[in-house]
C-alpha cells in the first residue's frame, strides 16, 4: 500500500492506493497529524511524495472544475455498496440527485435509507462524489465526515451549487 499526505489550498489532505486503485482519500485539515491518523497510516506502507492522484486533487481543492476518473480499489465495498457508488460516480461536477433517485436507478425504489447507508461507507469521497446526493426536496440529508453536513456545503458550494438552508 502507498500512500500520500499533501498539501493543499485547504489544509493537509491525504490519500492510500493501491495497484488496483484508489482506495481511502481523507479531507483537508490544517493538522498534518491527523490526517496521517485518519488515513490509518500502517507500517509497511510507502510514502510517495506525489502522485497523479495527488496533483488533480491539490487542483480541485483550488478550485478547478476537475473530473476525478480515478481508479479505485473496491476491496473495501461490499457488492450493495459498489453498486450504489457506481451509480453516484455517474453524477456530473455541480449536479445533484436523490437518495431515492439513486434507489429508483437500482431497481430498489424503497432502499433510498440503504442508499444513505452504503454512502456513509465511502472511502473515496469526491471521486465517488456522496456530496451530490440530497434528500427528497433537495433538502441536505447527511454526510459522513469530520466537519458533516459544514463539508458538503462547502463541497457543494465549490462546485457552484447554491443551497438555500
Amino acid at each position: 500500500m502507498e500512500y500520500s499526505i499533501f498539501e493543499t489550498e485547504k489544509g493537509w489532505a491525504g490519500i492510500s492506493f493501491s495497484e488496483a486503485g484508489l482506495c481511502r482519500l481523507v479531507f483537508p485539515d490544517p493538522d498534518r497529524g491527523l490526517i496521517e491518523q485518519e488515513l490509518g497510516v500502517r507500517g509497511g506502507w510507502t510514502e510517495v511524495a506525489e502522485s497523479s492522484y495527488s496533483k488533480e486533487l491539490k487542483r480541485y481543492f483550488a478550485g478547478e472544475k476537475v473530473a476525478l476518473q480515478f481508479p479505485v480499489d473496491w476491496s473495501w465495498a461490499t457488492p450493495f455498496q459498489k453498486e450504489v457508488l457506481e451509480l453516484v460516480r455517474q453524477i456530473p461536477y455541480g449536479e445533484t440527485e436523490t437518495y431515492g433517485s439513486i434507489a429508483a436507478r437500482m431497481g430498489k425504489p424503497k432502499a433510498a435509507r440503504a442508499v444513505g447507508g452504503a454512502l456513509s461507507r465511502n472511502q473515496v469521497p469526491l471521486v465517488i462524489p456522496c456530496h451530490r446526493v440530497l434528500s427528497t426536496g433537495k433538502l441536505l440529508g447527511g454526510f459522513t465526515s469530520r466537519n458533516g453536513i459544514s463539508d458538503k456545503i462547502t463541497l457543494l458550494q465549490m462546485e457552484g451549487i447554491l443551497i438555500v438552508k
